[in-house]
């Protein structure tokens, strides 16, 4: 052989690993921006399920209303999930700006709404509320902080809301 052909294939040899290293290093910057975005998705995701736990659990419409004072972090059992009284799935998502997710949620053992099928992606968050019916008074509510016991029964009750939000 001459001495260009044995320096063309070394050429040859040199691009061809040259090149190859170009493309695994473009598959792992690739593959890492995927990771990154799937991650801000995840956070994002995160970050409206407990801000739409909190805006469900602090408005005005469903929370328990002790003679004009507005208890925050609670639930009026009559009111919420009342279709009768116009608050519908619909509305609730558009209040907690989660029109584009399904969602499912749980008030104590009791199903409220679910259409969460079977999805790998559920963002699941439970907080603490205390519940009440429309015939729950300040009063009834006063008692149950001075005497400092257990004094639950159907009208005031402290029950956990879990919200699962789903893509």
């Amino acid at each position: 052989m001459n001495r260009g052909q044995i320096f063309s294939i070394d050429l040859l040899f040199g691009v061809i690993i040259l090149l190859l290293g170009i493309g695994i290093l473009l598959g792992a910057v690739e593959i890492n921006t995927y990771n990154q975005k799937q991650q801000i998705a995840q956070e994002n995701i995160n970050q409206k399920t407990i801000l739409a736990a909190q805006v469900i659990t602090n408005s005005t419409e469903w929370d328990c209303n002790f003679d004009q004072f507005h208890a925050a972090y609670s639930i009026n059992r009559d009111k919420f999930g009342n279709e009768t009284l116009g608050n519908t799935l619909a509305k609730l998502k558009e209040k907690t700006t989660l029109m584009d997710y399904n969602i499912k949620l749980i008030l104590g053992t009791d199903i409220i709404y679910d259409e969460i099928s079977n999805s790998n992606n559920i963002v699941v968050f439970d907080l603490n509320v205390l519940t009440c019916k429309n015939t729950t008074d300040f009063n009834m509510l006063k008692n149950c902080v001075i005497t400092s016991s257990i004094c639950y029964d159907q009208n005031i009750k402290k029950e956990t809301l879990r919200l699962m939000v789903a893509k």
